[in-house]
């Protein structure tokens, strides 16, 4: 039996945080790499670099109540689609708490720690769920992160008219995707 479906039948809190862990280092992988080759990849990237400084990026996004991030969130075209105000206020409420914006901070600081990243296969069985229309990523590291890093193993959906923010926006279309997965594997 294949070590996910053993992991998420045993210990199902380790399944989501083994798999992310694993897969965000290749999809970090991929961007980096994909960025060098198509610039365009490259630009849409371009807050994580601001993102490695200390203090700066805390201190820019607290600005006027909160003001990039609200902008971000709420953009018609990038931001979270159907996102009410009191959603909106709790994220808001969230960032605004000590430390609250340097913990998700982190997650971008940390990427470029082990740089030079060396490629590293996946023989896991992973699933991908990819915005048709997301502003932040192209749809060509798609391709990049199945033939690279998850050859024979990755089962990756693009979801038609759907942005970056996949569990915000689609949050039952997701979870079929993963119970539809994780069914397979079983079988």
């Amino acid at each position: 039996m294949p070590e996910l479906v053993v992991t998420a039948l045993l210990a199902p809190s380790r399944l989501s945080l083994k798999l992310l862990r694993a897969f965000m280092w290749s999809l970090v992988f991929s961007v980096a790499h994909y960025s060098l080759h198509h610039i365009s990849q490259f630009f849409r990237s371009h807050y994580m670099f601001l993102f490695q400084l200390p203090w700066l990026p805390e201190k820019l996004l607290s600005m006027s109540d909160f003001q990039i991030l609200k902008t971000t969130l709420t953009h018609r075209k990038t931001g979270i689609p159907c996102l009410t105000p009191s959603e909106l206020e709790a994220f808001l409420y969230n960032f605004s708490q000590p430390g609250g914006l340097t913990g998700p901070l982190n997650y971008y600081r940390n990427l470029f720690r082990n740089f030079p990243l060396e490629s590293q296969e996946l023989t896991t069985p992973t699933l991908l769920l990819w915005g048709e229309k997301d502003t932040y990523l192209e749809l060509g590291l798609v391709e990049a992160i199945g033939s690279r890093f998850v050859p024979g193993h990755l089962e990756a959906h693009i979801l038609p008219g759907i942005g970056h923010w996949i569990p915000q926006s689609n949050p039952q279309e997701m979870h079929q995707y993963m119970w539809a997965f994780l069914q397979d594997l079983l079988d």
